[in-house]
């Protein structure tokens, strides 16, 4: 992400009024969780040349998600008619409606939330993407009593991607209550519904232990990882009493809160290869940590068992010579089921 950000200054220099730069510009900013600056450059965008407005359908899009993750979703639910009126044979189409679904379900319009996810599905209906569209139509069926059609809704969401928890379900922005208290309240929505609240920490899926950093961040992990020793959560509150190791998180799924004293390391747990620019900069990161000590304990947090971000993070520091590595395989969904207490993560940059 860092790099992209680079080289899209390098194309504003070249074409600051590039509408492929502009649209490209706002999705980078959204998707780092600047969404408060990606309103601010789609706005501007839009004033720049009114008269393109076609082709700005990224930034419309853009513009619209981070409306309803700022509290906004009445908004979103404008931009995206207003974009729809303007590029209607959009091949995104699908996705537009899956945006209205989920603004629509945050403002607790429900039977609208759902003809906009049918339309959706109509539209693509082999779509990857709907593993998420069948648990937003979920949780708006449940709120409406319809009971049998949030069923068979999770259990096409649950074929299409297994991985799911209702815990894992957050925020992506953590600047507006009202966003906030609107994704508490789809999580109860999906119990009503009967999704499945977390991952179990001690599952043994029968998965062979190997040394490799997965780039699908999603599956189910093994028991192991070489050179790592694997803690669950009772052995983490004595760790953490007894030695007061570095506390290393993903950020992955985050609420802002974690483990007391545990530093965020964002995307430190993607895979990749262990030459890569990422393994660098952790190397100094690490470094700075802890002044070069390979001795020092180190809990690698990522999210739970099912993901392998926790496990890429533990084998990245074990390649970078520390000795006392641990994964914490349950994770910091594993630590929250069990009522530990959390405190304000420091996410720092690396």
């Amino acid at each position: 992400m860092q790099r992209a950000g680079r080289l899209l200054e390098q194309a504003r220099a070249l074409d600051p009024r590039s509408a492929q730069v502009l649209n490209s510009a706002v999705y980078w900013l959204r998707s780092v969780g600047r969404c408060a600056e990606a309103i601010e450059a789609a706005e501007h965008a839009i004033r720049i040349d009114p008269n393109r407005m076609r082709i700005y359908t990224g930034v419309y899009n853009e513009l619209a998600v981070c409306k309803t993750r700022l509290g906004h979703a009445e908004e979103e639910l404008a931009l995206q008619a207003l974009a729809d009126q303007l590029n209607p044979r959009s091949p995104s189409k699908f996705s537009r409606f899956r945006h209205m679904g989920f603004a629509a379900l945050m403002l607790g319009r429900d039977q609208d939330a759902i003809a906009y996810f049918q339309r959706s599905l109509a539209l693509n209906p082999e779509n990857s993407a709907n593993r998420w569209t069948y648990r937003m139509l979920a949780a708006a069926y449940a709120r409406t009593g319809q009971m049998d059609e949030a069923k068979h809704s999770l259990s096409e969401g649950d074929r299409l991607w297994p991985y799911y928890t209702i815990r894992g379900v957050f925020p992506e922005e953590l600047s507006s209550p009202v966003y906030v208290q609107q994704i508490r309240n789809y999580q109860a929505a999906l119990r009503l519904a009967g999704a499945r609240d977390h991952a179990d920490e001690d599952a043994d899926f029968g998965v062979a232990a190997d040394g490799l950093l997965h780039d699908e961040v999603a599956g189910r992990t093994p028991m192991d990882a070489p050179g790592v020793r694997t803690i669950r959560t009772a052995e983490l509150v004595r760790l953490l009493a007894d030695q007061a190791p570095l506390v290393i998180e993903t950020v992955w799924n985050s609420w802002g809160r974690s483990i007391g004293g545990a530093i965020g390391l964002r995307f430190s747990g993607l895979g990749g290869s262990f030459t890569d620019e990422a393994q660098d900069r952790l190397r100094r990161k690490m470094f700075d940590q802890t002044s070069g000590d390979l001795t020092r304990p180190v809990v690698a947090v990522g999210w739970n068992a099912e993901r392998f971000d926790g496990r890429n993070l533990a084998l990245r520091l074990v390649a970078l010579g520390y000795t006392q590595v641990y994964w914490y395989r349950g994770g910091r969904e594993a630590w929250e089921v069990a009522g530990l207490p959390e405190t304000p993560i420091d996410v720092q940059d690396w």
